[in-house]
């Protein structure tokens, strides 16, 4: 006799309400609009230039860092830089997604350039409008692509970038350009000063606008995976700046990605060539005791570059188990929601801006191929990797209507290509505030990206808040994380007050 079949929906069911139910009680959001913007450009006095001596910053990482969280028991906190719909607000860090034309402010260098003193590959400039520049020198690796091409793909992203620019000297040579110290505030005009590094952890104690520590910021956590894409293969302190925007006691500061000259690999490319980078931990038995493991890996043979002129950039990569050489506190801590939050501004750009930004690099024609298909394909490995690790649900409205409320979702990966509609179905509870069944589970299934869910108006009426919660499943695999969306009653009907990924 063979054995009982089981519906399959019903086992799916169950399997999910089984995951459901190891939630934590649904937050309250607060009956207000989620924040857009935060003021975090109130005028404060000029603070002092800092600087990361390189024992300070191992200790950080290996020991306050590293160790610490190790030995403490609780959980990775969420990320308090997020509004109450799951994003990031424009701020001092941070601007919605950009458009590549939008990247020039001042424009290329205006030739002859004068370099002053050389320090290793990077030497501090002028050009003949007086402008401020760095100027580095493809002394090892492919940093002027690298620079040129990572400047604007983070641009794109949101992060304020410094303009970077191939430039081609009266001597022939190709260096690459960044406007460095500069802002993208209007109030640059006023002056601008360089602070020094961002801090990986805690706050600016003497910037009053800087409030949230930063290893708890998701725009700083999410640069691992945006490094896992461009190939940065270590996050140094000159990448990471605080500038003073302003004149003294009326500016504030701005927090700008900088060098980008070690991404594509060439920084990767570059160590290999010279194992006397100064700005790394000695390959010593002892710090990789001493640092739990985290010491520098292993260089790749640099005579495996991708073609000439590229750095250690290759398409394929394996983007769970790829990890900065040195760690990087925020990255370390981020979460799946913060991956999939950087990685819905990732899928944004097209490969239609991946060219123009490659172009820009002035690449003979089989390079430049090779790198956009490189960042293509590292961007998808990306995407996916990202969008597995949540319920990628966005909401696209929320409608009362012959006493239903229907709420209408996107679901991100079936849009963009990393899933397909036919293998996906969702399990949906409808709770109250204290985590309380409103109604029965149900199960429902895309059409083509869309999900809708329906309940009854009484329902929300009733509880006055209630929350959607919802776990999708691919084939036969929950996702890890559910998603939630909170409805408040309201006079004009259903208003949604949060989402959670």
């Amino acid at each position: 006799m063979s054995e009982p079949r089981f519906p399959r929906l019903g086992v799916s069911t169950w399997f999910v309400l089984g995951v459901i139910g190891c939630v934590d009680m649904p937050a309250r959001f607060a009956d207000k609009p989620p924040v857009a913007i935060v003021d975090d450009e109130k005028p404060i006095v000029m603070p002092a230039r800092s600087t990361v001596p390189d024992v300070v910053r191992y200790s950080q990482i290996f020991a306050e860092h590293v160790v610490v969280s190790a030995l403490d028991p609780q959980r990775t906190p969420p990320p308090r830089d997020v509004n109450a719909f799951d994003e990031v607000p424009t701020s001092s860090w941070i601007a919605k997604p950009s458009s590549t034309d939008e990247f020039a402010i001042d424009g290329p260098p205006a030739l002859p350039i004068d370099e002053g003193a050389a320090k290793g590959e990077r030497r501090s400039a002028v050009d003949a409008r007086g402008l401020a520049w760095e100027i580095v020198h493809d002394a090892v690796g492919p940093r002027v692509a690298a620079g040129v091409v990572a400047s604007r793909l983070f641009h794109r992203l949101g992060y304020s970038v410094s303009e970077s620019y191939a430039v081609r000297l009266p001597s022939g040579e190709r260096v690459l350009a960044t406007r460095y110290p500069a802002a993208r505030s209007a109030r640059a005009r006023e002056g601008v000063t360089d602070l020094g590094p961002t801090a990986q952890l805690g706050t600016r104690f003497d910037d009053a606008n800087d409030g949230i520590e930063h290893q708890e910021r998701r725009s700083l956590r999410a640069l691992g995976l945006v490094a896992a894409w461009l190939g940065i293969d270590e996050i140094r302190p000159r990448m990471l700046r605080d500038v003073y925007v302003g004149r003294s006691g009326r500016g504030f500061v701005e927090h700008e990605v900088v060098s980008l000259d070690d991404a594509l690999g060439a920084g990767l490319l570059a160590r290999a060539k010279d194992t006397s980078d100064p700005d790394r931990p000695p390959k010593n038995g002892w710090v990789a005791l001493g640092s739990l493991g985290f010491g520098p890996k292993e260089e790749p043979d640099p005579a495996t570059t991708p073609g000439p002129g590229l750095g250690l950039f290759f398409p394929e990569i394996d983007i769970e188990h790829t990890s900065l050489a040195v760690p990087f506190p925020p990255a370390e801590d981020a979460l799946a929601p913060d991956r999939y939050w950087i990685a819905k501004r990732m899928a944004q750009i097209g490969d239609a801006d991946i060219a123009r930004a490659v172009s820009a690099a002035d690449l003979d024609r089989a390079s430049a191929r090779t790198l956009e298909t490189c960042l293509t394909k590292r961007r998808d490995a990306a995407v996916r990797f990202a969008f597995e690790g949540v319920t990628p649900l966005e909401v696209a409205s929320v409608v009362s209507r012959n006493d239903r409320i229907v709420v209408e979702l996107d679901d991100t990966a079936i849009r963009r290509g990393f899933a397909r509609a036919v293998s996906s179905h969702y399990v949906v509870e409808i709770v109250d505030e204290r985590d309380r069944p409103l109604a029965p589970p149900t199960v429902v299934s895309p059409d083509a990206s869309t999900v809708r869910v329906a309940f009854g108006t009484a329902t929300l009426e009733r509880a006055g808040y209630v929350v959607v919660r919802i776990v999708g499943r691919r084939g036969e695999a929950a996702l890890p994380r559910s998603f939630e969306v909170h409805l408040r009653a309201s006079t004009e009907g259903p208003v949604v007050r949060g989402i959670v990924h």
